[in-house]
């Protein structure tokens, strides 16, 4: 082969290769701009619903503890009623300080309000006043047989239903001990019961016959 037509072919080949790169160009890069365009709106719906997916439920609040559920009705420590805001509990309670040998107790509960008033007036305490007969009580052997005495009195009521005034606040019990009459009398203040003022509450009416 003549070199004039050797460097002819060489220089077609040459000219043939870059006309195949020139044309491919194009596709390599259109295939590039294609790989950089976003996917279609049908697979953002897909993403959105496979993370859709992955969301947890709402969740409840735990529940409390079995410890911390109280039952206030089954918690709460009963109150013990006063004796005195029943006459036959207020007659139970006397005979009970009684039985005791607590005068001072027994005066300290069963005082009517309105004396302690007049007392204190006086310039004496409820406790002095208590003390006091307490002492006389201890000190003087009759006192044994007084106590003894008030002790039957008030059994003897027990069971008993009172004569009572027209407003409800004074209960009179009438009764027969040792061959003698006594009325107990029981009078109502600030809604509790207590031996009346007058006397304390026990009078020897004379013999039963």
């Amino acid at each position: 082969m003549k070199p004039k037509n050797f460097v002819l072919i060489t220089l077609l080949v040459i000219l043939a290769l870059v006309g195949i790169w020139w044309l491919l160009k194009p596709t390599v890069a259109n295939q590039e701009k294609f790989a950089q365009t976003p996917l279609p709106a049908k697979i953002e719906v897909t993403k959105m619903a496979a993370q859709a997916d992955q969301v947890e439920p709402p969740k409840l609040p735990p529940a409390p503890a079995k410890s911390a559920i109280t039952n206030p009705t089954a918690d709460a420590v009963p109150i013990p009623a006063d004796p005195r805001a029943k006459i036959d509990t207020a007659i139970a309670e006397e005979i009970r300080l009684w039985q005791k040998n607590d005068i001072a107790g027994y005066w300290e509960e069963f005082m009517l309000p309105s004396t302690l008033k007049k007392i204190e007036a006086n310039g004496k305490t409820l406790a002095q006043i208590a003390q006091e007969y307490q002492q006389s009580v201890d000190q003087y052997p009759q006192s044994l047989a007084v106590k003894t005495l008030v002790l039957e009195v008030l059994q003897a009521t027990q069971g008993q239903t009172p004569n009572t005034s027209e407003d409800g606040n004074t209960a009179v019990f009438n009764t027969v001990v040792n061959g003698g009459k006594y009325t107990v009398i029981m009078e109502k203040e600030n809604g509790f019961w207590y031996p009346s003022e007058y006397r304390g509450g026990i009078i020897y009416d004379g013999p039963a016959n």
